[in-house]
């Protein structure tokens, strides 16, 4: 009984010094919004972008090529049916590209990988791995590396030009001694099987390096150096903002007949004059006066008569 009672202490002994020893996995998770209008691939921040993080805001930044993780910069993405979006800015001192002839981690660039799903859905035609930068005459450079298909790299193919494959650029700022690297990759390079659907709710790995004043690189996941993508971030596709409805047109106005000129105003009534009513005495006096001048003629008329 004691010795079962033993045996059974060993082994979860045993299973938790296992668990200890294994390197554990995990994952940032973010739900990346969709943009209504696709940012212009310009190296300025687009108001349409969403910020991932800045740099080692999360455990899933290693530091083995940055001890003292002095690495400064943020990650931004956004997407449309068409792309995945990324802009990333870096802070730095000098920009000292290294590319030969294409792009190389021993000079400053920024390299993007990215699974179309999963780490269990991996599939060599369902992912990428991508770099940018300059050269020191100016030409925008890029390379397809890593676990990508050798036929699939385009960096050895002849006359092949970037912008039929994604659109990109960098672009160095001396005076305020920051790198800005843009991406506007297709769904169609990152799925090269045709199977995937990019619409809203799909999930997919997203891990980058970005190669500071060398030998200092910042590295979200372990797509690139580690050549597995074992960390970074699970980003799943959301919806993009709604569209304010426009407001209604303002009916037009009903023309108004030209106004006419104001009326005359009706003259205000008159006060009724007083009507004059001789007295009583002179009424009288008149009578009197008509009376006697006709008894005169009638007397006068009967004389003359008589006569």
């Amino acid at each position: 009984m004691k010795t079962t009672k033993k045996i059974s202490v060993i082994l979860a002994a045993c299973t938790i010094a296992l668990l200890l020893c294994a390197p554990v996995s995990a994952f940032d998770e973010f739900t990346m919004p969709k943009t209504n209008t696709p940012p212009a691939i310009d190296g300025k921040l687009d108001d349409c972008y969403f910020k991932l993080h800045d740099f080692y805001d999360t455990e899933e930044f290693l530091d083995d090529r940055d001890f003292d993780k002095e690495g400064k910069g943020a990650a931004y993405v956004t997407w449309d049916d068409t792309n995945l979006y990324v802009y990333i800015e870096a802070i730095h001192d000098s920009y000292e590209p290294s590319n030969t002839p294409k792009v190389a981690a021993d000079g400053s660039c920024m390299y993007l990988a990215i699974l179309s799903g999963l780490p269990d859905d991996f599939n060599e035609d369902s992912q990428i791995q991508l770099a940018i930068n300059f050269s020191e005459d100016g030409t925008q450079e890029f390379k397809y590396t890593g676990s990508v298909p050798e036929d699939d790299r385009y960096d050895s193919v002849e006359n092949v030009s970037p912008v039929k494959l994604f659109d990109y650029i960098t672009v160095r700022d001396d005076a305020k001694k920051i790198t800005y690297y843009e991406v506007a990759l297709p769904w169609s390079q990152l799925d090269r099987t045709g199977t995937i659907k990019f619409v809203e709710g799909h999930k997919f790995t997203f891990n980058y390096i970005v190669v500071l004043d060398p030998p200092i690189i910042v590295q979200y996941g372990q797509g690139l150096m580690n050549d597995i993508y074992d960390g970074g971030g699970f980003v799943t596709l959301g919806p993009a903002p709604a569209v304010p409805e426009p407001e209604p047109e303002p009916e037009p106005a009903v023309e108004q007949p030209a106004a006419s000129a104001p009326a005359e105003p009706a003259p205000a009534p008159q006060p009724e004059q007083p009507v004059t009513v001789p007295q009583t005495g002179d009424n009288l006096v008149l009578y009197a006066v008509v009376l006697a001048a006709a008894a005169a003629f009638a007397v006068a008329k009967k004389r003359k008569t008589m006569i």
